[in-house]
């Protein structure tokens, strides 16, 4: 692998990694009363019309 590929996939890695954190400060942040709601396999499927 040449150099410049080298670079390109640490700069992709870094980007991954800084747009992975900014999803999780998100999450910290967000003050909705539902953050914590969870459903079940099941329900989800049902939602999305999947059957099971």
């Amino acid at each position: 692998m040449s150099e410049r590929e080298q670079a390109k996939q640490i700069s992709a890695s870094l980007d991954d990694n800084l747009y992975c954190e900014k999803l999780v400060e998100e999450y910290l942040n967000d003050t909705s009363p539902d953050k914590h709601e969870t459903i079940t396999l099941e329900e989800l499927a049902k939602r999305a019309g999947i059957e099971l």
